[in-house]
């Protein structure tokens, strides 16, 4: 069967190519479109806070960027650990500490993103990872080193 439009199969491959470019170390304004609370599939009774950021603007406009925070953790010593994190997290961009997380509700903000290097996980290793949040505007110069 013949197709009624023509496609150009070099504009698809360069599109494809175009969408599938993963976002490049930097700094990106970014907001959060969606926040979730789900069970790790990895850990039984690990409980993330998932959050999907989209950014704002450049040549990775609208692309995604997701981190999670370990909210419940069958092992006591991680679960304070991995609290901390979600607390600094809430520091750093001046969000009240509460219950729900409806604070999170329209948080735009800065993050640094760099390759990922230390996940247990091989499909995970090289990939772009959120390494910092910060208040949005706050200036590169001023961010501290990636550790």
């Amino acid at each position: 069967m013949k197709l009624k439009h023509k496609i150009n199969i070099k504009d698809v491959k360069k599109i494809k190519a175009e969408a599938m470019k993963p976002v490049e170390p930097g700094v990106y304004t970014v907001f959060l479109e969606q926040y979730k609370e789900m069970e790790s599939k990895s850990t039984p009774g690990c409980h993330l806070l998932n959050l999907t950021f989209k950014i704002t603007a450049g040549e990775f406009k609208n692309k995604k960027l997701f981190h999670n925070f370990v909210m419940a953790h069958p092992k006591a010593h991680i679960e304070k650990s991995m609290l901390c994190n979600y607390i600094e997290f809430l520091d750093s961009l001046g969000l009240e500490h509460s219950d729900d997380n409806t604070h999170l509700d329209g948080v735009i903000c800065d993050v640094r993103v760099d390759k990922n290097t230390t996940s247990k996980n091989p499909d995970y290793l090289g990939k772009p990872e959120i390494k910092a949040f910060f208040l949005k505007g706050m200036a590169e110069a001023d961010m501290p080193e990636p550790q």
